[in-house]
């Protein structure tokens, strides 16, 4: 089984990789935007409008997606380290029973 540590590791790289997503889309957005200065007719519209109502989205929805399995995973984390912390309470608990007969 994982680790708390390796599965809090996990949650900030997808989060990384959700933001070079982010980032990326925003850089080709930003390009994207001067279409018409460089690329003429009924062509270069045509892309930008189905990048922008397929793709875009696409990608819009799987940050979201990934964002969502970086939250599952801190609390998956969180909850093994409470698990853990209360495991050792207990065996610390009953150690000290058992010490005092």
């Amino acid at each position: 089984m994982a680790s708390p540590g390796e599965i809090s590791s996990a949650a900030r790289k997808v989060h990384t990789k959700a933001m070079d997503l982010k980032n990326a889309e925003r850089r080709f957005s930003s390009t994207l935007g001067g279409i018409d200065t460089w690329w003429k007719g009924q062509a270069g519209k045509a892309f930008a409008e189905d990048y922008n109502q397929q793709a875009k989205r696409a990608m819009e929805r799987l940050c979201a997606e990934m964002e969502n399995m970086k939250s599952a995973l801190d609390r998956l984390s969180s909850e093994i380290r409470n698990a853990d912390e209360e495991r050792r309470r207990k065996e610390l608990l009953e150690r000290q029973r058992k010490a005092a007969r």
